[in-house]
């Protein structure tokens, strides 16, 4: 399945090319933008500027919060724990329901 590609050129006439020969073994036709900003996978790509590129994930991330069901509202000075991956069996922790589950995965994943 081809999904997601983001495609530059520094000549606009070989993405055109590159999008029609998609379209042909895909045999449909491949929706494309072309400018100077575009969002690709959640980051906003700024291309402005020549010779630069500003990324941003902002809006992305709030989405995720606004969206995720249950305030987060803790903090750690680094993910990388000695227990990240262990499920203490007396742990007070909940483990996420399958909704919840399902959740958490669309929106870090």
């Amino acid at each position: 399945m081809l999904d997601n590609l983001k495609v530059s050129h520094k000549d606009p006439q070989e993405v055109t090319k590159f999008i029609i020969a998609m379209g042909r073994i895909y045999n449909k036709k491949m929706p494309a933008t072309r400018g100077k900003v575009h969002n690709y996978l959640g980051m906003d790509l700024d291309h402005s500027t020549n010779g630069h590129v500003k990324m941003s994930m902002i809006k992305y991330f709030n989405k995720v919060l606004e969206a995720f069901p249950e305030k987060l509202n803790t903090t750690a000075t680094t993910p990388d724990l000695d227990y990240l991956f262990l499920i203490l069996k007396k742990s007070k922790e909940k483990l996420l329901d399958k909704e919840s589950t399902r959740h958490f995965h669309h929106s870090v994943a």
